[in-house]
């Protein structure tokens, strides 16, 4: 729903003169658009056969606690997004593909919120400016954490794969 009120909007109101200023939201939004598209492919919608699997006992939380190798308690898997991450973040491309998705998200968010609070009959005139400086800053350090994952995934991955998948394997087999 933002994607085509955002288009209708740019094509409605849109100049013959206007530069990249003035289009900056729809080109970074279209973007962003394709951007979350691959993330979603990647992560999301990735088949469970195709995607490493974590293995855990259901009862983990108090009072119902089951140790890892208590075979009592029912073994479930799901989609290992840790794996996941770090084998898609060793590659420099998708690294960098990210750390551009995610600077694109600031710029973004930051310029729609200035809009939104500028224009909003809301906000009184007064904390226009306190508003506004606040929400970029959350902004921008919400951006911060996001840049966070595919960097920390790349300069500090997973040494030992092996030594990862054997801890998993002890859940799945566990004493008899």
């Amino acid at each position: 729903m933002h994607v085509v009120v955002a288009l209708v909007r740019t094509f409605k109101f849109k100049r013959l003169n206007m530069g990249v200023d003035g289009l900056w939201m729809i080109i970074s939004g279209v973007f962003l658009l394709a951007f979350l598209v691959v993330h979603l492919i990647q992560f999301r919608f990735v088949s469970e056969a195709a995607a490493p699997q974590y293995y855990f006992r259901t009862k983990w939380m108090y009072p119902f606690y089951c140790s890892g190798d208590d075979t009592s308690c029912e073994l479930v898997h799901f989609k290992d997004l840790y794996k996941m991450e770090f084998q898609l973040f060793s590659n420099p491309f998708w690294v960098c593909y990210y750390l551009i998705g995610i600077l694109f998200f600031i710029s973004h968010a930051r310029e729609g919120l200035r809009k939104m609070v500028n224009s909003h009959p809301v906000v009184p005139r007064a904390y226009k400016g306190a508003t506004n400086a606040v929400g970029q800053v959350l902004v921008i350090l919400v951006g911060l954490c996001y840049l966070s994952f595919p960097i920390y995934s790349y300069f500090a991955p997973e040494r030992d794969w092996n030594a990862y998948d054997a801890a998993q394997r002890r859940l799945v087999v566990g004493p008899q």
